[in-house]
């Protein structure tokens, strides 16, 4: 047998560890990240199509009354924007069609504030919107009711929940609706008008009085 040099063990052990490294490393990549990226909230906003802003869902919460609260930020022109989405603990079921595996969801859903990055947000709404209110401030909490078009509500493991909001209000000039859709698997929640229309009475619904 040819003599092993002095110098041998030390490389196949430096061998080994660096080779250990590398499977360390490439494990590490391979690992899904559960912390969602940050996002430029126009980042997939189509010319043409109705005004949807693309927000990163960092965080879900079970709240004591069984309502599931989101937290969702993004940036918008370099500035840090987010919102609170609570969705109620209470939904309704109805099937339009016994003989159909789909089903409505009635409910209700509450934007609320996050503080400076919401105040951001909603001048920034102002400014994609067009409307030129100014507004100064988010107000704490803004209620909808919802239904549901696709998903579950209650089981938002199933797959996208797609929501369309109306907003509760004391007479037909304060009426709106959009859209607030949201995606566990991809960390991600969406916010899209329903129709140009009711773009003010967004923004003023949203204001801080």
């Amino acid at each position: 047998m040819t003599p092993r040099p002095r110098w041998f063990p030390a490389v196949l052990g430096g061998t080994l560890l660096l080779a250990a490294s590398s499977c360390s490393k490439d494990e590490q990549q391979a690992k899904p990240s559960t912390t969602a990226p940050s996002t430029e909230i126009t980042s997939e906003q189509k010319k043409g199509e109705p005004l949807s802003l693309l927000f990163a869902l960092q965080q879900q919460d079970i709240a004591a009354d069984g309502s599931r609260v989101l937290q969702v930020h993004g940036t918008y022109k370099g500035a840090e924007v987010g919102l609170v989405v609570a969705l109620g603990a209470d939904w309704e079921s109805v099937a339009p069609d016994p003989k159909s595996k789909f089903a409505f969801h009635t409910g209700k859903v509450e934007y609320r504030t996050a503080g400076e990055p919401s105040n951001v947000l909603l001048r920034a709404i102002d400014e994609l919107y067009g409307t030129g209110l100014a507004p100064a401030a988010m107000r704490a909490s803004v209620k909808f009711a919802a239904t549901s078009l696709q998903g579950d509500p209650d089981d938002l493991a199933k797959g996208e929940l797609r929501l369309k909001l109306s907003l509760e209000s004391s007479g037909p000039a304060q009426e709106a609706e959009l859209y607030t859709n949201s995606d566990l698997t991809r960390h991600q929640l969406r916010i899209t008008e329903k129709d140009q229309s009711y773009r003010k009475a967004i923004v003023k619904a949203l204001a801080k009085e």
